[in-house]
């Protein structure tokens, strides 16, 4: 006997399996079953059986059985069909768009990926790499991590233009903000507590527009679009596409309370702003402030000329050594994101793995997958697996290629044809921070979320992967 649990993807909101009787083999008689909903998983349902056969062959079907499933004509059957694996006391197998997939029998991992760059940047490769987790690691216990440099705000925005998977947590702000989407809103109370506390801000009309501007229209949803300002806020806005599917508004973003708790302690956005201007101000160097307290609470991003970075974190280090810099971007002008000493890519994974992860999936199984500066700290954790996709940004490939052979002291003299001027930047930055690349990564043939496939079927996490064409 084996047993198996089937998941199913189908917009039907009741679900039946029509399937042939595993009791009654000689008259062929045909049963129905219903699937219970996945929680959390929007559109998928799911199924356990006990077959005592070898195969057994079966449809899906709505409640009303009025649309039926049944295999692609090019098949070449009427029916699906899963055949049972005598050495397996349990399978797991997927079905969606009319191709059944097992579920291959290899420990859960945690990917936590980098989002522009990484697992976006060819939509054919998203489509490829998505559907090819939700059969290989959605259901058997992976966790899917987020770590990407956009604010709240544009992190749910790019989730819906580009249809993400939900993540199981999404880190934001260049490792300062860490949310979950369990399918419950937040109260609005709860929420503005919450604000109140990241922002340091007591002022109830700050906040409302934090809400209305910031997250895009929570609270107005229900307000009468007769109204003329109403209308204003709802064009202005985009607020019905602003939100993808896992998560409808700002209140189904759940801030994860105890890593804010750790992290507002030592950064306060007004004064590292105040702190960090007046030094670039006596240095007469040119800069731009990018977002605001309301966007980014716990990060100060900068656009500075490359040629300023070192003096400038140099001249900030004489004052206070309590921060922690990434750089991201190419060209003159480059993003220095000032963060608060305990925060970054890095502190944020480990932190989710000291508390959430640890007990259910060892650090080895951990794959991090990035393609800019502001990703070296996240190949820094200890332990990890590492993956720089192929059209990594340079100076994050001679980070981690040439890092440990060059010392920033000896930088200037050495003849380092090899390395790049943004590669050496970068090297100069992380070691300021007594931050060492590692000693090994893998750096992909395929580009963007092709490449993280061919990281799961090179640290043996995957048998197989999809052709990614």
């Amino acid at each position: 006997m084996v047993n198996i649990k089937l998941f199913y993807y189908s917009g039907w909101n009741k679900v039946l399996l029509y399937h042939e009787s595993q009791n009654n083999i000689e008259n062929k008689i045909w049963e129905e079953r219903p699937l219970k909903k996945v929680e959390n998983w929007i559109n998928w349902h799911y199924i356990e059986i006990e077959m005592i056969r070898t195969h057994m062959e079966f449809v899906m079907t709505n409640d009303l059985k009025s649309e039926w499933d049944n295999p692609p004509r090019w098949e070449n059957c009427k029916n699906y069909i899963i055949y049972t694996d005598d050495n397996l006391q349990n399978m797991r197998i997927c079905l969606k768009d009319g191709i059944l997939s097992i579920i291959e029998d290899t420990p859960p991992i945690v990917l936590i990926t980098d989002l522009d760059g990484t697992l976006l940047g060819n939509d054919k490769y998203l489509e490829i790499f998505q559907d090819f987790w939700m059969r290989q690691h959605a259901f058997k216990g992976s966790i899917l991590i987020y770590s990407t440099g956009r604010n709240l705000k544009d992190f749910l925005k790019v989730s819906k233009e580009k249809s993400l998977i939900r993540p199981d947590y999404a880190i934001c702000g260049v490792g300062t903000e860490i949310y979950t989407f369990p399918g419950i809103p937040m109260k609005i109370s709860d929420l503005t507590k919450s604000l109140k506390e990241r922002i340091n801000d007591n002022e109830l009309s700050n906040l409302n527009n934090f809400l209305i501007y910031q997250d895009e229209g929570l609270g107005i949803y229900n307000l009468p679009l007769d109204n003329e300002n109403n209308t204003k806020y709802y064009k202005d806005l985009d607020i019905i596409n602003s939100f993808p599917i896992w998560c409808p508004n700002r209140l189904y973003a759940r801030p994860l309370e105890s890593w804010f708790d750790i992290i507002s302690c030592e950064f306060n956005h007004e004064l590292v702003k105040c702190n960090i201007c007046n030094i670039l101000d006596l240095e007469n160097i040119e800069y731009y402030i990018n977002g605001n307290k309301f966007h980014d609470p716990f990060r100060l991003s900068i656009s500075i000329c490359s040629d300023d970075i070192i003096s400038i974190i140099d001249k900030i280090q004489v004052n206070n050594k309590n921060y922690k810099y990434a750089i991201s971007g190419i060209g003159k002008w480059r993003y220095l994101d000032i963060l608060p000493l305990l925060g970054g890519k890095d502190n944020s994974v480990m932190f989710l793995y000291d508390k959430y992860i640890r007990n259910k999936i060892t650090i080895d199984k951990f794959l991090v997958c990035g393609d800019s500066g502001n990703d070296a700290h996240m190949f820094s954790i200890p332990n990890v697996k590492t993956c720089c996709v192929n059209n990594a940004q340079q100076d994050l490939k001679d980070y981690l290629v040439h890092g440990n052979n060059i010392k920033s002291d000896l930088v200037d003299t050495l003849d380092n044809a090899k390395v790049t001027s943004q590669g050496l930047l970068l090297i100069k930055i992380m070691e300021k921070q007594d931050i060492q690349p590692p000693s090994n990564v893998y750096i992909s043939t395929l580009s963007y979320a092709a490449g993280i496939g061919q990281a799961l079927m090179y640290y043996e996490f995957n048998k197989n992967i999809p052709t990614f064409t």
